[in-house]
């Protein structure tokens, strides 16, 4: 046969006895019409291998005519080099029939018409009628199931590379250029106190500028190689009582005198890693501190338990944050100011590096407006039995 020619379509096989001898017309048209809905390929096959019916998915997938494969032995929709055990896998089957699925643990394919072949699931059905034991075969196509799992494992490979990639950079930035840095920082402080009676008013404004924007870099490279690193290290979890440690966080705050911080009712015991759990409310926290615009503001924290989770509650009256923005606050390197959307002096990495740390152990975190429409509510879901980052 040349390369560019179709194989012929098989002949039945001219020995075998008529294919449904002994099954009513009744029960023969109810297997037809049953084969025909099905939404996956279907065919029905004797003792001998031939099959007796077959429906209109089974010879689309394999490229055959309608009622073409009817008469043919099931070995012409087997690649040749399964066919030497597909014929003593099926006397074995006709000899204990039960339902099952073929090819559990190795890879199967069917061959259609023009020779090319397919990668396949089979569930194989034992049927009793009064003229005998027949099989049908339920065939499904999986080769775009195949391929989309190679394309989430090459997916999942381009995360890990890119993951990697990721703390090696965050590494070098946080090692490499904290150096450079601080020398900086030391020379504005050297200039500052060695000419401070020669500097201008500007100069010296000048001066407070760039030491404030090298503490900047500095946090922000703190607070990258802390993102670049959730996930990948294993914390013990242990008992955790969240009324000590949430006033534990309060305590160690910088924050201005006239901002109340308060715990709203009793707080649950929860069993978690300390270090993540710290991280997330005291970013948290911080968070609403920094950005409170009022003179009496006020933040409040609270809980509530349920079978699955612990639902944490970080409430202040500050500005809030418009709907449009909510999404984008959880990015790393935006720093929107609440209410106008205007940069602040942040890193851009606090509230990502929440996100990122409750997302690693299962939770979830969202933003919802207080009832009276000022303020902002954030939502953190802690899982009370948290996934493992590692």
């Amino acid at each position: 046969m040349n390369s560019g020619d179709s194989p012929a379509t098989p002949a039945p096989d001219s020995n075998s006895p008529p294919l449904l001898s002994g099954i009513s017309g009744h029960t023969e048209a109810y297997f037809q019409v049953a084969l025909a809905s099905a939404p996956i390929a279907m065919v029905m096959i004797n003792d001998s291998g031939t099959i007796v019916l077959a429906n209109l998915e089974a010879h689309r997938i394999f490229d055959y005519a309608i009622g073409a494969l009817v008469g043919c032995k099931l070995e012409t929709l087997i690649p040749d080099r399964f066919q030497h055990t597909h014929v003593a896998q099926r006397d074995s089957f006709f000899s204990n029939p039960e339902s099952r699925t073929m090819g559990v643990g190795r890879e199967l394919y069917g061959l259609r018409r023009d020779g090319s072949e397919f990668p396949v699931e089979v569930g194989l059905n034992p049927v009793h009628t009064d003229a005998g034991l027949f099989v049908i075969s339920a065939i499904a196509d999986i080769s775009e199931r195949l391929r989309m799992h190679i394309a989430l494992e090459e997916r999942a490979r381009e995360l890990e590379r890119s993951n990697r990639e990721l703390q090696e950079f965050a590494y070098v930035a946080s090692h490499d250029l904290k150096s450079p840095l601080r020398a900086i920082l030391h020379l504005a402080e050297w200039i500052g106190e060695d000419e401070e009676n020669q500097l201008s008013e500007q100069s010296r404004e000048d001066l407070v500028s760039l030491q404030k924007r090298s503490h900047g870099m500095s946090r922000l490279l703190d607070d990258l190689l802390a993102y670049s690193r959730v996930g990948r290290k294993a914390y013990e979890t242990v008992q955790i009582n969240l009324q000590s440690l949430v006033a534990e966080i309060i305590d160690s705050i910088d924050r201005p005198a006239d901002i109340s911080i308060t715990i709203h009712g009793a707080m649950p015991t929860l069993l978690a890693p300390p270090v993540p759990m710290r991280l997330v409310l005291q970013n948290l926290i911080e968070n609403a501190v920094k950005h409170h615009d009022l003179p009496d503001g006020k933040i409040q924290i609270s809980a509530e338990e349920s079978a699955q989770d612990v639902l944490l509650k970080i409430q202040d009256n500050g500005p809030g944050i418009l709907p449009e923005n909510r999404a984008k606050v959880f990015e790393i390197f935006v720093t929107l100011d609440k209410e106008s959307g205007d940069k602040s002096d942040s890193s851009g990495m606090g509230l990502a590096l929440v996100r990122k740390t409750v997302e690693v152990y299962g939770g979830s975190i969202d933003i919802e407006s207080p009832a009276e429409g000022r303020g902002t509510v954030f939502c953190v879901r802690w899982p009370r039995q948290a996934a493992s980052p590692v």
